[in-house]
């Protein structure tokens, strides 16, 4: 599946940039990137300069960057991708899998795609 990487829109447009750079996306890499998102967020960084910072980052920097992600949040499986459809990240597969269409004149999220996300471990 290839995702539109020209579309900017904050983190969810990060996470799917992740994807389609085909990294091994764990939910602890997901949270170190997210956190060097944050702090590495200008609009002249792309997302590709991020990933390669992480890749040259110190292993106690990585090590902070997650401590101080994994005490904000927790990450969230289902994610609004760039043409407006709702993905699900599965992580036993490594695969992203579209499970809503767009809405039409609306850019709320369905109620019932809420049901459908795992459960916090």
């Amino acid at each position: 599946m290839t995702i539109d990487t020209e579309y900017d829109d904050g983190l969810d447009y990060f996470r799917l940039a992740i994807w389609d750079l085909r990294l091994k996306a764990t939910r602890s890499r997901l949270a170190i990137l997210e956190a060097l998102y944050d702090e590495y967020s200008p609009p002249e960084l792309s997302a590709k300069e991020i990933v390669a910072k992480l890749r040259t980052a110190s292993r106690a920097s990585i090590y902070r960057h997650l401590r101080t992600f994994l005490k904000a949040s927790l990450i969230e499986i289902i994610r609004k991708g760039p043409d407006g459809s709702i993905y699900r990240w599965c992580d036993s597969r490594r695969s992203i899998t579209r499970i809503a269409k767009p809405l039409s004149g609306s850019s709320e999220r369905p109620a019932e795609l809420d049901s459908r996300r795992k459960p916090a471990r």
